[in-house]
């Protein structure tokens, strides 16, 4: 999502296109100081995305596991 210029077109569009019950990971680096990866300001919060994929609609099934530098979620339309 970092690289996304309009995150709410993006998630709008993912959630037109998507049949139900489909389901979408988004993964996204963590808004902490790593060695490597984009600014932190460009790093989207957690919160702020969940709160942008249950606003179009989708539904939230489970945290995922991912590595020490990023989040991932699971949602379902």
């Amino acid at each position: 999502m970092h690289e996304i210029e309009d995150k709410a077109e993006l998630i709008q569009n993912v959630y037109r296109v998507l049949k139900t019950p489909g389901r979408v990971v988004a993964v996204e680096w963590k808004r902490t100081a790593t060695p490597f990866g984009p600014p932190i300001d460009r790093r989207m919060d957690q919160e702020k995305l969940e709160i942008m994929l249950q606003m179009v609609g989708f539904r939230k099934i489970k945290d995922l596991q991912a590595d020490g530098y990023h989040y991932a979620v699971l949602y379902e339309k």
